[in-house]
């Protein structure tokens, strides 16, 4: 299959973007990919059921060791998660989606299963079932070691959604709640509330927290300048809008941000601190 690159010129940067590489395809519900990196492998978990809640999500599992040029089927797995963080050289923690409270009497504290996976010496991929805590936004390592995350979530009796910081000290088997990023009044009559985010540290050890209120509005971004205990006031990112935003910084310093549904596009920002942004739809 042909990889040639197409050019996307910008004022500020060039991207360029492969044509597509088919990874795998299904009947039904065949939705929502997440790329982990497992040993030298890539693996990539895609949902096999109804976008409702549910607990577990059952997702189909697929490996690629030629760094996403041809993929196999590996195997199905119960319990789906958007994000990951390497333990070891070999394995990978793939955290899980949906918390639900521990009991009906504790509403306070939540278990989710997540997986652990484990290239074998034979090539071969193993998964096994822990109890995490669980999020769609990715987990980044703090100056201080610690793991950073944003989970989001409602309080009880109000409908309105929350992102909320959580940090690790235990390599991501438990969370401590840090501080809240946004809550319902950053976009008041929104019908959802901040929820799906991403995060990034920048240059100068800021954190820049992007994240999705609705699917019927633009993006909104905060920034943190104590490591995620406090957060600037949520500020709407004109034009920028999708759901499950995926932030990252190249080595240039330069930002990119992903988003999609409708369609999908990629927005690039060289001023190192997220207030530039250039649109490419891809």
């Amino acid at each position: 299959m042909s990889t040639s690159a197409i050019d996307y010129s910008l004022p500020n940067g060039l991207i360029q973007a492969s044509t597509p590489i088919e990874i795998g395809r299904h009947t039904g519900h065949f939705w929502f990919p997440s790329l982990h990196q497992v040993g030298d492998a890539l693996v990539c978990a895609v949902i096999r059921s109804a976008d409702v809640a549910q607990g577990k999500w059952p997702a189909e599992i697929f490996i690629s060791t030629d760094t996403g040029a041809t993929w196999h089927t590996n195997q199905a797995i119960d319990s789906y998660g958007h994000a990951s963080v390497r333990c070891t050289r070999q394995t990978t923690l793939m955290m899980p989606y949906e918390l639900w409270p521990v009991s009906a009497d504790d509403k306070q504290h939540g278990l989710a299963p997540g997986n652990m996976l484990t290239i074998k010496a034979d090539g071969s991929l193993s998964v096994e079932d822990e109890i995490m805590l669980h999020h769609t936004g990715n987990i980044r390592q703090l100056p201080d070691k610690r793991l950073f995350t944003i989970l989001y979530g409602r309080f009880d009796g109000n409908e309105d959604l929350n992102n909320f910081a959580v940090a690790s000290d235990d390599g991501g088997f438990t969370w401590h709640y840090l501080s809240t990023v946004a809550d319902g009044s950053a976009a008041p009559g929104a019908p959802e509330g901040p929820n799906e985010s991403d995060t990034q540290l920048l240059d100068n050890g800021d954190l820049l927290c992007i994240y999705r209120v609705s699917s019927e509005w633009d993006f909104y971004k905060s920034y943190s300048q104590d490591e995620g205990r406090s957060w600037s006031p949520p500020q709407r990112m004109e034009g920028m809008w999708s759901v499950q935003p995926r932030l990252t910084r190249l080595g240039n310093g330069a930002l990119v941000l992903t988003g999609g549904r409708p369609g999908l596009f990629c927005y690039l920002c060289t001023d190192g601190r997220g207030e530039v942004w250039e649109r490419v739809n891809l």
